[in-house]
């Protein structure tokens, strides 16, 4: 899964930014990455564009909430290095979901780091740790310091 950010071809309203131009779609056949706030903060220079109350980042099945999100992306300013999401940060991705307080999403090699009492869920099922990786392609997990609930179903 590849995100870009388009923040100099973007459709803006005080509430949604949608960052589809056909070009994505065109290229990887990626959906479209589309961040909803109550504020953006957005700086050239810096690289850097901040999300903040009520985020939610929405790219096909998958979405990341938060309280508030920044985007470091690239000189291009198309492709996104990394997404830090803190404060009530849940992801969600059809029966799975990861809460932490903390979630660092790096594209190199596509791989989101939650900490902060992160705690998945699938079904009944439950993990947490001090740390959890989710590689998105490999859709593999790597927890430290893991506590695993199973739920049998009756």
């Amino acid at each position: 899964m590849i995100i870009m950010l388009c923040l100099h071809i973007v459709q803006v309203n005080p509430l949604h930014v949608n960052c589809d131009t056909g070009l994505e779609k065109a290229q990887n056949s990626a959906p479209p990455l589309v961040i909803t706030s109550e504020n953006l903060v957005a700086d050239n220079k810096k690289s850097t564009a901040i999300f903040t109350g009520n985020v939610k980042a929405v790219r096909g099945e998958m979405e990341l909430l938060a309280d508030r999100m920044v985007v470091v992306y690239g000189e291009d300013r198309r492709t996104i290095m990394s997404v830090t999401a803190t404060g009530n940060t849940r992801l969600v991705s059809g029966d799975r979901k990861i809460n932490s307080h903390r979630a660092d999403y790096y594209t190199e090699n596509e791989r989101i780091i939650f900490s902060g009492n992160p705690e998945a869920t699938e079904d009944k099922n439950r993990i947490t740790g001090t740390k959890m990786t989710y590689f998105i392609n490999d859709e593999r997990y790597i927890v430290e310091n893991s506590r695993v609930y199973i739920i049998k179903e009756e």
